[in-house]
């Protein structure tokens, strides 16, 4: 389903876009419609991403960051959840930007890793037990997707000033 699931959150970008070029048009009902869909959208694919990671751990018995690809999946996840969570607060669709291009890109690059067929290998723990690897390991990486996040609003910042920003950063995801 993460296949699939990164392609989906492209309609994300889409709206959020279309509702960027209805505000400048003037439109504002129509640009807050678009960012509305375009969240509630993200909304719907975080939770099919949930869903998945779920299915995950319940098949390997471990928590959802064992390996890279598994730790790309969710990093992505929780970046997702920030991005929803900016757009609920602010509502200008930088929030769904993020959402967009951290689940696509993540998605993207956990397709990259399973090239070698087993995503549900674990690596060798460093830690004694179970409890501690799941405990620094997942706490590790929400600060990776933290780090992403901020890396996307600050690329969002300094993009959205002119027009051609815009297009480099539709370029760019």
């Amino acid at each position: 389903p993460f296949n699939a699931l990164s392609w989906l959150y492209l309609g994300v970008l889409l709206a959020t876009l279309v509702g960027w070029m209805l505000a400048g048009a003037g439109q504002l009902g129509s640009a807050q419609f678009a960012h509305r869909s375009g969240m509630w959208l993200a909304v719907v694919l975080l939770l099919v991403h949930t869903w998945a990671i779920g299915a995950r751990i319940y098949i390997s018995g471990k928590p959802p960051v064992t390996n890279l690809y598994s730790s790309a999946v969710f990093i992505g996840w929780a970046a997702v959840v920030a991005g929803i969570v900016f757009e609920r607060i602010f509502g200008r669709g930088f929030g769904n930007i993020v959402s967009a291009a951290s689940g696509f890109m993540t998605l993207r690059i956990a397709y990259g890793l399973m090239s070698d067929g087993d995503t549900l290998g674990v690596l060798e723990p460093v830690l004694d037990t179970t409890f501690w690897l799941a405990t620094h390991v997942v706490c590790i990486t929400l600060g990776y997707a933290a780090t992403y996040v901020t890396g996307m609003l600050g690329l969002i910042y300094i993009l959205r000033g002119s027009r051609l920003g815009l297009i480099v950063l539709a370029l760019l995801l």
